[in-house]
């Protein structure tokens, strides 16, 4: 299948119009809202690319392609892409390339920034239980890429007591600690693992408890030391309050 790579180069035209001075608003409006549109028609044409493509080369050039036009400085109205779905086609891209950790990574991104730009997405994907796919990506790809972006999507598809509950019996603490341990002095790192802990263990009694007396087996210690101890380690290097 021939695939069609689109110029991104729209996300440096909106950068260019936000910084220029001494325009007349209404004329920058209309120049944005066209770079907009062009966007947006750049993006679903990597969605369609992407919908029926099976390899896996090609969708990872794709997915990467559609990750950098949806970065968070760009200014993005993602109501048409809500409405095509774009969200979906990413998750069964998702599906469809699980021992791909850039596909994964990718996909995981681009979702996250879907949730970010329409609240619509979160409540579609958690129908769609996608927060399994995100544990199914954190289990076998440990690529700390992988596992910070992980964390930042089940905190924001965990926001219900059925998602946690569905994710807790997803052993998904055990994989958020585990996290933990491929972030090494990067600080930035932790703070969506213990985010997503917090969401997870949010107004639950019985899984707080839990994760007080969960142990591992090398070395033996309760499971919420890891966390207490990182606390301590930056605490004492003074990188955090």
């Amino acid at each position: 299948m021939d695939v069609f790579y689109p110029d991104t180069s729209f996300c440096e035209g909106i950068r260019l119009i936000e910084s220029l001075p001494g325009e007349s608003k209404s004329t920058m409006a209309l120049e944005e809202e066209e770079l907009l549109q062009e966007g947006i028609q750049e993006l679903l044409k990597l969605l369609a690319c992407v919908k029926n493509n099976s390899n896996e080369a090609e969708v990872e050039n794709c997915m990467h392609l559609l990750a950098d036009s949806l970065d968070d400085e760009v200014d993005i109205d993602a109501e048409l892409l809500v409405k095509k779905q774009a969200h979906l086609t990413v998750l069964d891209v998702m599906r469809s390339h699980e021992t791909s950790h850039k596909i994964q990574l990718h996909t995981c991104f681009v979702l996250h920034r879907f949730v970010e730009l329409n609240p619509r997405v979160r409540s579609e994907l958690q129908g769609k239980q996608a927060h399994r796919d995100i544990l199914k990506m954190m289990k076998h790809h440990s690529d700390k890429m992988c596992q910070v972006i992980g964390c930042k999507m089940l905190s924001a598809l965990c926001t219900s007591t059925r998602m946690r509950s569905d994710a807790l019996d997803k052993r998904a603490v055990d994989f958020v600690v585990s996290a933990i341990s491929y972030f090494g002095e990067d600080e930035e790192f932790y703070i969506p693992a213990f985010e997503a802990l917090t969401q997870l263990l949010k107004d639950d009694p019985s899984a707080q408890e839990n994760f007080v007396h969960m142990e591992e087996k090398k070395p033996p210690r309760k499971k919420y030391r890891i966390v207490v101890e990182t606390m301590e380690k930056f605490a004492k290097s003074g990188k955090t309050d």
